[in-house]
């Protein structure tokens, strides 16, 4: 899979300012967030996510730095983009900020995806990517591109929830007539 991991801290003043962009970002649900919490008391980590939001799929703890030195970590912030084999394929250190969001992260996530990331995996809760983009997207201009982006990846449009609603379904339950006209145009019932 596609994936992105976040280094960062509690005592990090960088890491809060781009905090609620990362929030942003992983609910758009393009590709999973993981986080190394880097050089850290656990606990205060915790705290801080409570805080403020926590955006990772998982996030692990890397008290000594050990992990952080494998992936060539200078500091933090610093976020990484994966492709599904593992490789390192953006390192952006500092900050996140909405151009870097929009202009290199998204782009090049979306190159991946269509090199053949698995688009249609089904999780837990019998949802997939594009499901996960409507339900806790919110509708938002952002979460519509993500569903563009997933459909034009060659996401099913046909694979239901475990209730047996389609992504079409439910993006017109919630009234996201731009999902629906997406999803409308790409042949979806």
């Amino acid at each position: 899979k596609v994936w992105m991991l976040n280094v960062w801290a509690s005592w990090c003043v960088a890491c809060r300012e781009e905090h609620p962009l990362l929030v942003e970002f992983a609910r758009r649900k393009l590709v999973p967030v993981y986080g190394l919490n880097y050089k850290d008391q656990r606990a205060d980590g915790i705290g801080w996510l409570g805080q403020f939001g926590d955006p990772y799929d998982l996030s692990l703890y890397d008290i000594d730095g050990r992990v952080g030195i494998d992936f060539g970590v200078y500091g933090v912030p610093e976020t990484f983009i994966m492709d599904k084999q593992g490789v390192v394929r953006m390192k952006h250190i500092g900050p996140l900020t909405p151009e870097v969001i929009e202009s290199k992260i998204v782009p090049l996530v979306r190159q991946l995806i269509a090199a053949g990331a698995p688009l249609d995996h089904v999780n837990n809760l019998h949802w997939t990517a594009l499901i996960e983009a409507i339900v806790l997207g919110q509708g938002g201009q952002r979460h519509v591109a993500t569903v563009r982006s997933l459909v034009e990846a060659g996401a099913n449009t046909q694979l239901a929830d475990g209730q047996g609603a389609t992504p079409l379904t439910l993006a017109r339950s919630r009234g996201y007539q731009p999902m629906v006209q997406i999803l409308l145009q790409a042949g979806a019932r």
